[in-house]
């Protein structure tokens, strides 16, 4: 399971960001972005216990929405996990 909680410094992320949760995922994100208005949009991610190529592909499409949107991404605390799998998958320099 996973969860996505808006708070004053973003968007708090915690549990797993796996290919069976992204559905969900999707449809919660979309509704808070629908009312994110700040410049930048932060992606808190200290709380994430698993991730896999599906999880990454979320990070990419937050990417993609904020640069339509011109609006800055920042993304703190990601685990290791998902580290290794950005340079696993050389995606360092789209994230």
């Amino acid at each position: 399971m996973s969860q996505l909680i808006k708070t004053k410094q973003g968007i708090q992320l915690s549990g797993d960001f796996v290919f069976a949760n992204m559905s969900a995922l999707i449809k919660e994100v979309n509704l808070l972005l629908e009312t994110h208005s700040d410049n930048q949009l932060s992606l808190l991610c200290h709380n994430i216990s698993r991730i896999d190529s599906a999880g990454i592909a979320f990070f990419i499409e937050m990417k993609r929405w904020c640069k339509q949107q011109q609006k800055e991404l920042n993304i703190q605390g990601l685990p290791q996990q998902a580290q290794s799998l950005i340079k696993t998958y050389k995606l360092g320099n789209v994230l």
